[in-house]
């Protein structure tokens, strides 16, 4: 049941007064009466101590002694009725104020009850009956008006239950919530100007009134009228300049007409507030993002605002990182999808942003450390393992890479590509640790896996190059990548280390500068210029690539000494 019955406590006054009113209409029977009054008079009233101790089952017992005494006493059913609901035995409740209204039909108490009782059968048609009499017994009393105008509407009755709300402001004056009700109903049976008139009468009284603006903005947008909306919107910001969803609503009006000033002035007092919750400011944020168009320098600082507003979560960390990415600001970027992972460790997608973007910014001490410790939240993810494979690989602890990538393609099902990914960095491992021979049945493992892959063919193809070995098979094998991509710069550069290794050296600063025309900002085959140049005794331009390589980022060390000495120092293994 939604409502809550008001407990009937008879007092002895009460009790005494209906008693002697019973006893004077059986006068002539005094004796007997007499006796049977005060049994009645002791029962109701231990009746009334049990259910005011809570003791329901028994307390109904006792009253439904008082009704064999007085089949027609209306107090005892009434008790009954407050009892029988406390059981949670809807019918005899509903049976039991039934009978007590028709029992005594001028008692508006209990037609009252039985009015909020045929509500929670919703039986609407019947309540409004009770309502009607109670309205016509006190027609200016709001308790009765206001639930009366309620059931007509849910009857089916909107033109009656406006006359019973205009009723009930003239008792208890213009109340926005009554409005409201008024104007929804006119809108309901067509006459939206009447509800209009309702409105805009009850701002005389409340100009900046928040459910009467909200009324009323709901309106110009759903008719169309969307000047009227924003101006009625904007009035309703500076009533309720806190409502964050109000300044919400308004700046997605303004974005929609393209004023970006006032939809990022509102957008900042929306993000500000407490009134709109984290996942929305989310989704809204999310929006900003234009699908590769530049980002506004605002929504960089409302998302940075964002993240400020909330330290210990995840998602304003992982927002804002996605807007550094999407300038190209990588190194933020990874810093903030690190800190988002500090509060949410169960996120998979995040764990692989992370990772990935450690990989790709040779960040191989982290790699290490934060795909070891995904695991332990995904400990069945191939990928994980994989990557953890190639950060120990990087930092030559291949055993450790070797016994991670041995358990994580235990957890490949039915993707061959990944498979071959595997093997490839199982024979880097091996190759690593000079065992050519697994190396190469590694590499051959992973080529019959996935015939298709480019990126197996250079890698192999590099790795046989720096290790000097079958020199004219890693030639075989990186031309065979280069048919399938001509104009992968990566790989043309590998065709021209290749060529270097074999001695070749005039060919190989060919495919260099082929391979840096394509792309001027691989360090690595800036470096491989400069080692060119400088075998074919060409030391100023040695150096001029070999410092281009450092500019570019270049963490090897070897270079350092190399530009140092202008010499060249073969690549450590």
């Amino acid at each position: 049941m939604n409502r809550i019955y008001i407990l009937l406590l008879c007092s002895l006054t009460f009790v005494l007064a209906a008693c002697g009113s019973k006893k004077n209409a059986d006068a002539g029977n005094s004796a007997t009466n007499g006796q049977t009054d005060y049994v009645y008079i002791q029962k109701f009233h231990e009746g009334v101590r049990l259910k005011s101790k809570g003791q329901t089952k028994e307390a109904i017992l006792i009253f439904e002694e008082c009704l064999k005494m007085r089949p027609n006493d209306d107090a005892s059913y009434f008790a009954l009725s407050q009892l029988y609901m406390l059981d949670e035995n809807l019918q005899k409740s509903g049976e039991a104020i039934q009978k007590a209204a028709r029992i005594d039909p001028n008692n508006n108490y209990y037609v009252s009850e039985l009015a909020y009782y045929y509500i929670e059968q919703e039986k609407f048609g019947l309540a409004v009956e009770q309502f009607e009499k109670l309205v016509k017994a006190e027609p200016r009393n709001p308790e009765y008006l206001y639930p009366y105008a309620e059931c007509l509407v849910r009857a089916g009755k909107p033109e009656a239950a406006i006359n019973a709300l205009t009723k009930t402001e003239d008792q208890l004056g213009v109340i926005p919530e009554i409005t409201i009700q008024k104007f929804q109903l006119y809108q309901q049976i067509k006459q939206p100007q009447k509800g209009l008139a309702e409105v805009e009468k009850a701002r005389k009284t409340y100009p900046d009134d928040p459910q009467l603006l909200s009324t009323l903005v709901d309106y110009y947008l759903n008719s169309g009228q969307e000047a009227k909306a924003i101006e009625t919107l904007e009035t309703l910001s500076k009533a309720d300049d806190a409502n964050g969803r109000v300044h919400l609503f308004l700046a997605d009006m303004y974005r929609r007409k393209g004023k970006m000033n006032l939809f990022y002035e509102s957008a900042k007092k929306a993000m500000a507030s407490d009134g709109v919750d984290l996942d929305t400011k989310t989704q809204f944020l999310f929006s900003l993002q234009n699908g590769g168009n530049k980002l506004d320098p605002r929504a960089m600082e409302l998302a940075e605002a964002f993240a400020t507003k909330y330290p210990d979560s995840a998602k304003p960390y992982s927002i804002l990182g996605d807007f550094q990415l999407s300038v190209g600001n990588e190194k933020d970027a990874l810093d903030n999808y690190r800190k988002a992972l500090e509060y949410e460790k169960s996120a998979s997608s995040l764990w692989n942003q992370v990772l990935l973007m450690e990989y790709q910014a040779q960040r191989f001490n982290d790699l290490e450390k934060d795909s070891k410790e995904s695991l332990k939240y995904f400990p069945n993810m191939p990928t994980f393992y994989l990557l953890n494979g190639v950060a120990n690989i990087q930092l030559k602890k291949y055993d450790d890479a070797i016994m991670n990538l041995d358990i994580g393609r235990e957890y490949i099902t039915g993707d061959n590509s990944m498979k071959a990914e595997f093997y490839g960095q199982f024979g880097e491992a091996y190759f690593g640790k000079k065992d050519y021979e697994q190396g190469n049945d590694w590499y051959d493992k992973a080529m019959k896996v996935d015939t298709r892959s480019t990126l197996i063919l250079n890698n192999y193809a590099y790795r046989l190059a720096i290790s000097k070995i079958e020199l004219d098979k890693a030639e075989t094998l990186i031309l065979q990548a280069i048919e399938r991509s001509p104009s992968q710069p990566n790989f043309i550069d590998t065709y021209g280390f290749v060529l270097f290794q074999k001695g070749d050296y005039a060919n190989a600063l060919k495919q260099f500068e082929r391979s840096y025309g394509l792309d001027h900002t691989d360090k690595v085959t800036a470096e491989h210029l400069g080692d060119a140049y400088i075998k074919l005794n060409k030391p100023q331009e040695a150096q001029k690539y070999w410092s281009k390589a450092k500019e570019l980022g270049s963490l090897n060390k070897i270079l350092d000494k190399k530009i140092a000495n202008s010499q060249f120092y073969e690549p450590e293994l």
